[in-house]
């Protein structure tokens, strides 16, 4: 009976000692499922922020991209106002100068030199039609029909008279000239017609 007793108390022992340890394996089970849990929601929240951390990147990406173009059309729009702005600009430039050649006057003489309304021969100036340009091919003026003022009709009368006697002289000397060659040319010729007569 000690002995049946003692069999029982061993196997009572047994027994809380086997439900103490499956207590403590379902204990690590749940703090294992627990753990697994807690990595998986980190995991699912790592995920998460790599996935904001790549849209973030993206969008300032795109941000950098749309800055970058609308600086550069600001630059091409700035440059082009720029270049309209030199244009205009220039346009009333010239306008102003095309305006004020309207009202400067100036004559050419006989050998083609330009003589302004002082009564001085403008070096490198010429005259196109009835518009007179300078040396740098520019519209400094308009060429008058008649002398507009005294210094500029006495200029112009000096500088024709040197060229006309020289023209003059160049004309007879070459209708001498013209002339002794025609007087040769018909001597030549009848003495060759007497000579043909002859034979």
């Amino acid at each position: 009976m000690l002995k049946k007793k003692l069999k029982h108390k061993h196997n009572k022992q047994q027994k809380a000692k086997a439900l103490a340890q499956a207590q403590q394996a379902v204990k690590d089970a749940e703090e294992k499922a627990k753990a697994l849990a807690q990595a998986q929601q980190a995991a699912k929240d790592a995920e998460e922020k790599a996935k904001a951390l790549a849209q973030a990147q993206q969008a300032a990406k795109d941000a950098e991209e749309k800055a970058k173009a609308q600086a550069q059309q600001a630059a091409k729009d700035a440059e082009e106002k720029a270049k309209a702005l030199a244009q205009a600009q220039q346009a009333v430039k010239d306008a102003e100068e095309k305006a004020k050649a309207e009202h400067t006057y100036f004559a050419k003489t006989n050998n083609g030199k330009v003589v302004n309304e002082k009564g001085h021969i403008m070096v490198g100036y010429s005259a196109h039609g009835n518009q007179v340009f300078d040396a740098q091919s520019k519209l400094v003026g308009t060429l008058a029909q008649t002398s507009t003022t005294r210094r500029m009709a006495n200029t112009v009368k000096q500088e024709n008279a040197k060229v006309l006697p020289q023209t003059g002289d160049k004309q007879n000397n070459n209708t001498t000239v013209g002339a002794i060659l025609v007087g040769l040319g018909s001597l030549l010729g009848l003495g060759a017609l007497g000579k043909r007569k002859e034979d």
